[in-house]
């Protein structure tokens, strides 16, 4: 904790240009770094269906690059279900993280071996990461 207050008694204290002026990132810009380098390790968990990049192929799940606004079932070649294809949404961050928490709710049958992530700061974790990493 005194790093904490220390960091906020520096932060009263130096304008708020100080952190770019030195190339020291903001308490913020830390934050959001770690909440995405958790979600990377979480990812790697998704990683064994799914890829990053639009140059990345296609595994057992659909490449999640730009998921975040992507029409849902809208990867091409990838083979979705039919129940999938029916639908016409796109993937916000708020519809990714509730089905993040319950797939087979949403979706039964879609991506059978993920049974979601319980832990909300899991969820958030990993859609940090995928928005950091054009998802």
């Amino acid at each position: 904790m005194q790093t904490s207050g220390r960091w906020r008694a520096l932060r009263r204290i130096l304008p708020p240009s100080w952190s770019r002026r030195t190339g020291v990132p903001s308490r913020a810009e830390v934050t959001d770094a770690a909440m995405a380098e958790r979600g990377r390790m979480i990812f790697i968990r998704c990683a064994a269906c799914h890829s990053l990049g639009a140059s990345a192929s296609v595994r057992t799940g659909p490449r999640l690059d730009g998921i975040i606004g992507r029409r849902v079932a809208s990867v091409a070649g990838f083979p979705y279900t039919a129940r999938l294809r029916e639908q016409s949404f796109v993937w916000t961050q708020k519809r990714l993280e509730q089905w993040l928490r319950k797939p087979q709710a949403q979706f039964p049958g879609m991506c059978v071996p993920f049974a979601g992530l319980p832990d909300r700061n899991d969820r958030d974790a990993l859609l940090s990461y995928l928005h950091r990493s054009g998802g």
